[in-house]
């Protein structure tokens, strides 16, 4: 245990180096989604650009046994989204290709269309990474996050006693 510990010591500063970095990554893209969602191509017009996909909307709920996260992905299938996690962190990364094919008397048109969607979420507690499980379904992503042993010892219940 004392290995573990000096280990997680030694490495804090990079971790909170990382955190920061993640930050402040993530409030960039929320300020400007085109430039970082893979959907700037180069127009002025908006409405030209190809998929300007926004980080998608997540609900984080903490229980007593798990984290839970609920991220809504219209349009997007299974095979189209990565969830990766770590003890503190979740990240989900989405990916989208679309070709369009137009044949009449005369023409033939092909548009083929792609972006992409970054979101990281610092969590609320540590969870254990080997546990987590997710689900897809009807463009809704469920993820369960167990948390770890330490995350639960932790809690302490407080009781109100009416006077």
């Amino acid at each position: 245990m004392a290995v573990l510990s000096a280990h997680r010591e030694r490495h804090q500063p990079l971790e909170r180096l990382r955190e920061r970095i993640l930050a402040a990554t993530d409030h960039l893209r929320s300020r400007h989604p085109s430039r970082h969602n893979g959907a700037h191509n180069g127009h002025a017009n908006a409405a030209a650009a190809p998929f300007a996909f926004a980080a998608p909307t997540l609900e984080v709920e903490e229980t007593d046994d798990a984290v839970l996260v609920r991220a809504e992905l219209p349009g997007f299938g299974p095979d189209e989204v990565s969830v990766e996690t770590t003890r503190d962190r979740l990240v989900l990364r989405g990916r989208k290709q679309q070709e369009h094919e137009e044949r009449d008397r005369g023409f033939h048109r092909i548009e083929r269309q792609a972006g992409e969607f970054f979101r990281s979420v610092i969590l609320p507690s540590e969870v254990d990474p080997d546990r987590a499980t997710a689900t897809f379904r009807d463009g809704v992503l469920h993820v369960s996050l167990p948390k770890t042993e330490e995350a639960r010892a932790r809690q302490v219940r407080v009781l109100v006693r009416s006077s």
